[in-house]
């Protein structure tokens, strides 16, 4: 597996960091955000299982938390996780 960036974008003005990237600031002012890539790596702070497969919620650097798909591995809350891209697309599991 290959580790993974996140597209992401960030208020020039502000410093907030949007995931998924925004065009425009979320204030309504139509400041144009810059695009970049951020690491893939966070903090699980919740997650669940549904028909087979783990969901979490992940708290990244910076202030967004992004809903993830967990690989299949028990899980810890409060973990370091690390997404790595595979056919599957990318998947976090404990750093």
């Amino acid at each position: 597996m290959t580790a993974a960036t996140l597209a992401a974008s960030r208020d020039r003005e502000t410093g907030e960091l949007y995931v998924p990237p925004r065009r425009f600031a979320a204030d309504g002012s139509l400041r144009a955000c810059e695009r970049l890539e951020i690491p893939a790596e966070g903090v699980l702070v919740s997650w669940t299982c549904f028909r087979d497969q783990c969901y979490g919620l992940i708290d990244l650097p910076g202030g967004p938390t992004v809903q993830v798909l967990l690989s299949d591995t028990p899980h810890e809350l409060g973990a370091t996780y690390v997404g790595h891209r595979d056919e599957a697309g990318v998947v976090f599991s404990r750093g």
